[in-house]
């Protein structure tokens, strides 16, 4: 028995071929957005590209780093799956973020900083505080609920 296959038993070739499929479209593509923005040198006036060593390694990066992610989601363990996708979402958060901000002036930058970090606090706690509450009002209705609703005949 080959244990290197990361494939599950039950997956047929289809599927096999459609997952490869995904995972080489995935990955071309966001290495092709990388390197686009690598490239990407003036907006303002007119938009310049300039092909440089950084857009290949840009395209190269982008697809490996694509290929690795998609590779450890579809065949990793649950607990590994999940931190790996929060850590990718929060890193891609953080580094958007700062590109974003690449262009702001020094005053102001500390100023954008406290405000994204306080609005994203808050939105946590609300989000949290819904989380909390759907899950209060699950449990409750499980506990209320009326046991001969469920003995019933389907019509």
């Amino acid at each position: 028995m080959n244990t290197k296959t990361s494939a599950p038993l039950n997956e047929s070739k289809d599927e096999r071929a459609f997952e490869k499929l995904v995972m080489w479209a995935s990955s071309f593509s966001i290495g092709l957005l990388a390197s686009f923005l690598a490239s990407l040198k003036q907006v303002n006036p007119t938009i310049v590209f300039k092909f440089t060593f950084e857009t290949v390694a840009a395209f190269v990066g982008g697809a490996v780093l694509t290929a690795f992610f998609l590779h450890v989601v579809l065949h990793g363990s649950k607990k590994r799956r999940a931190a790996l996708v929060i850590v990718a979402a929060i890193a891609s958060v953080v580094l958007y973020f700062l590109f974003g901000i690449e262009n702001t002036s020094r005053a102001n930058r500390s100023d954008v900083t406290i405000g994204t970090v306080l609005a994203v606090t808050v939105l946590s706690f609300v989000a949290w505080v819904i989380w909390r509450l759907t899950r209060f009002l699950e449990s409750d209705q499980q506990q209320n609920a009326d046991p001969q609703q469920d003995q019933r005949p389907p019509r």
